[in-house]
């Protein structure tokens, strides 16, 4: 039997990562009050729209890495040098663009604020590698005690 007679699975279409998932958009209905719901919405399409066309095509494409720690050199002595790849980098970089750390610092939206942040978090996850684990202990740092 050759390859190409074998089971080949249909490629499934790549839909814009907020909208295609009905379940996050009527909660998000549910829990924000509307005025805060309506500025957020146009923002959370885009950033679906933008975990398609670039952050997928960048997180498959071989160039990134989880971090690596690097504590000695090859003489012995102690470096603890942190070498990222470049595209762990514009990963970071963009979930920066995109904000993420900063809207659970500014509040913009009061107590609603973490629910858009983890939301938008919650949309790029999946495409973004172990870029999160270090902005989660940024945003879990900056949290007040009584949360």
């Amino acid at each position: 039997m050759r390859i190409e007679d074998g089971f080949h699975p249909t490629p499934f279409i790549e839909d814009n990562a907020y909208t295609a998932d009905p379940v996050l958009s009527s909660l998000l209905k549910r829990v924000l009050p509307s005025s805060v719901f309506e500025e957020v919405a146009p923002d959370l399409e885009r950033c679906g729209l933008e975990v398609v066309t670039s952050l997928r095509t960048l997180s498959d494409s071989g160039r990134v890495f989880p971090p690596k720690l690097l504590q000695y050199d090859q003489w012995g002595r102690r470096i603890d040098d942190l070498q990222t790849s470049e595209g762990w980098r514009e990963l970071k970089a963009i979930a920066q663009r995109e904000g993420i750390p900063g809207i659970f610092y500014e509040r913009k939206f009061g107590e609603h604020s973490r629910v858009y942040g983890f939301a938008k978090m919650m949309i790029m996850v999946g495409d973004t590698n172990e870029v999160w684990e270090e902005i989660q202990m940024i945003i879990a740092e900056s949290l007040p005690e009584s949360l």
